[in-house]
């Protein structure tokens, strides 16, 4: 019996391991796809709109992510996290408060357009939050399955919803601005996207046939876990996407859509990390979490470890490149985005050694803990992009930022000393080579 049951364990976790691989190389090949095709559309829309359209886009985005986080009760956590995730009851209930909440947000969406298109003084936004607030109630309908999939590790089909929903997403928007020249044809964009990604995810997903279903149960388990799922992603919000509210607030328009640019180019890497630790290092530090503590341990320093391999080179390539690679593919009415792509390329990485400690803790089911740390990064960086700008305009906005993060990482270093999970040597040197870049990014460009 104990020779089986020690089998068992080398099976599965030979299983897992294989599993993660396959999955990382899918979650790899689906990103760096989107990214080119993202970037292709982007030099596209800057040659066929203007500056102010994507500042605008900022703005109205700004507010439609901060809703969908604000009301964010970990859906998708709870079915990857749970043993009951994939049961019909689950997928159902799941689904269920997933609709209700996508109505709820388009109403919210319309109630709060009039007053924020007078806080920036732009009637333009009243419409614009009005109609891009349906892709809420659209994508609201979309398929449990991608979750499923994703607790599985199955990334196969998941990544072919995403690269096609994008790819057909990118040509209709691409052919709008053609037409209509104006900020509309994102927003329409937007639309039928949401309408793309929702059928994708049923037809190219099969394996459960949802319907409208509310068990008890489920919901008290849901809202459980996912009330300091909401409290994390509100403070992840504020100290996030929020700051973009912020930041129209003390620059121009024209100079938010073009900082826009420069976030664009400076979050792939920060990006491709997310990717890679939310669809394949939180599953599998949750089944790892079932095999003992050790056996976590040893999951979660390979893959912290081969994430920060994979993306702080990318980091520092894009901070060197970011002046030829800006003045290459845009006109001059964006060439400033260069020195602004930089300094994000020196601040991303410092967030990306924190984020792997701040998975591991999502994965052990601390979820408080989690909150706790996004509301230590909300106020810091707040703080530091307030002061940064007053003390040195948007390049001190942007250093401030950065110094912020720091304060946020040695917080988290902290904790994760205190459960065990910190690794000196790996953070040193990855801090010491980030100090070096920043030093090499401020000779170049400042």
């Amino acid at each position: 019996m104990i020779l089986a049951r020690l089998t068992s364990l080398v099976s599965n976790a030979e299983t897992l391991r294989q599993r993660a691989t396959i999955a990382s190389a899918w979650a790899v090949a689906g990103f760096g796809t989107q990214r080119v095709m993202q970037l292709a559309s982007n030099i596209i829309l800057t040659r066929l709109l203007f500056p102010e359209a994507f500042g605008l886009m900022t703005l109205a985005n700004v507010i439609m992510i901060g809703l969908g986080m604000f009301s964010d009760v970990g859906i998708k956590p709870a079915i990857v996290q749970s043993a009951d995730g994939a049961t019909e009851n689950f997928l159902n209930t799941a689904w269920t408060v997933q609709v209700i909440r996508g109505a709820i947000l388009w109403g919210v969406c319309c109630l709060l357009a009039w007053p924020v298109a007078l806080i920036y003084k732009q009637p333009t936004l009243f419409g614009l939050m009005i109609v891009m607030g349906s892709s809420a109630f659209i994508t609201g309908f979309q398929s449990t399955m991608l979750a499923v999939r994703e607790k599985r590790l199955h990334l196969g089909a998941l990544t072919t919803v995403q690269v096609v929903g994008q790819f057909v997403t990118l040509i209709v928007t691409a052919l709008l601005a053609w037409q209509m020249g104006s900020v509309w044809a994102l927003a329409y964009g937007t639309i039928i996207g949401s309408v793309i990604w929702t059928v994708l995810s049923f037809v190219l997903l099969p394996g459960h046939r949802h319907r409208f279903y509310l068990d008890p149960k489920t919901v008290s388990n849901l809202f459980n876990f996912g009330r300091w799922i909401f409290v994390s992603t509100m403070f992840t919000y504020l100290g996030g996407q929020g700051l973009r509210a912020i930041q129209g607030g003390l620059i121009p328009i024209e100079t938010l859509g073009i900082l826009g640019i420069a976030q664009t180019f400076a979050a792939m890497p920060s990006d491709l990390a997310g990717q890679v630790q939310g669809v394949v290092g939180f599953p599998a530090l949750a089944e790892a979490r079932g095999e003992g503590h050790d056996r976590f341990l040893g999951t979660f320093a390979k893959i912290r470890l081969r994430v920060l391999l994979l993306t702080l080179p990318v980091f520092f390539l894009l901070a060197l490149a970011s002046g030829p690679l800006i003045w290459t593919l845009y006109d001059s009415r964006y060439h400033a985005a260069a020195g602004y792509m930089a300094l994000l390329c020196v601040t991303g990485p410092i967030a990306v050694v924190s984020s792997g400690y701040q998975s591991a803790f999502l994965a052990l089911g601390k979820v408080r803990l989690h909150a706790n740390l996004m509301a230590v990064f909300m106020v810091t960086k707040i703080l530091g992009t307030v002061a940064g700008f007053y003390a040195g305009g948007v390049v001190g906005m942007l250093v401030g930022a950065a110094v912020s993060t720091f304060v946020g990482y040695a917080y988290v270093a902290y904790v994760a000393a205190r459960d065990g999970l910190f690794s000196g040597k790996v953070d040193g040197i990855c801090l010491a080579t980030i100090a070096a870049m920043g030093g090499v990014v401020w000779y170049l460009y400042f």
